[in-house]
């Protein structure tokens, strides 16, 4: 997992939704205890919310989404300035993170 500043990391979370291959990409707090997920599968955008909310919202463009992205992770991450990434390709079987050397 990289730790990045949170602005940087919700324009990642939203060009991953712009590319609109199978891939995930996950915003987690610095205890790792919630999250804010973007999960493209076909050509449809989920937004996943774990921490103060559970909740999972499904979109066809990424433009639609950029609203919803920015209330999720104002709600889920409140006075965090950094977050850790964790990105998966589309044989979601090896992480991306763990080429920076931190697993």
């Amino acid at each position: 997992m990289k730790a990045m500043p949170l602005k940087q990391a919700q324009e990642r979370l939203y060009s991953v939704a712009q590319r609109k291959r199978d891939t995930s990409l996950t915003l987690l707090t610095w205890k790792q205890d919630r999250s804010v997920e973007v999960e493209c599968i076909e050509g449809t955008i989920v937004l996943r919310e774990h921490g103060y909310r559970e909740s999972e919202l499904t979109f066809t463009q990424a433009h639609d989404m950029k609203h919803a992205l920015k209330d999720a992770c104002a709600r889920e991450f409140p006075r965090s300035n950094r977050v850790h990434v964790l990105e998966r390709g589309a044989a979601y079987g090896k992480e991306r993170g763990a080429a920076y050397g931190k697993s």
